[in-house]
């Protein structure tokens, strides 16, 4: 699980970047915002590209940046588009990342869309 959580947080750093590049090319525009207005924005980037980064990554490859690294691949059943279109879903489901506790091995994502993380 080690691995999982390690090639997370270089996803999380994959991702993120590029948001805090935006956020700071669009500094005095933010700060015009209102809050709701910006809570809006703030969640449209972010978990726009997060969503389509894992989807895409995930689905022609098998794996993403940190999983590559972490000598990780993602497998799925039958059907991969709809097995990594829901494991992508599920994501969004809060406290998903610690339900590694109840599960072992694997995530609350990985028994939704019938997927599992294996170690090349």
């Amino acid at each position: 699980m080690i691995k999982r959580i390690i090639a997370y947080l270089i996803e999380m750093i994959v991702v993120s970047f590029p948001f805090y590049l935006f956020m700071l090319f669009c500094w005095r525009r933010l700060t015009t915002m209102t809050p709701g207005d910006l809570l809006t924005t703030a969640l449209w980037i972010q978990f726009l590209p997060f969503l389509i980064y894992f989807f895409i990554s995930e689905t022609y490859f098998e794996k993403t940046i940190g999983k590559k690294i972490m000598n990780l691949k993602v497998v799925a059943g039958h059907n991969r588009f709809a097995s990594i279109l829901k494991r992508t879903i599920c994501r969004l489901i809060p406290l998903d990342l610690i339900t590694f506790i109840f599960f072992k091995d694997r995530l609350l994502h990985d028994y939704l869309s019938t997927t599992k993380v294996i170690y090349k």
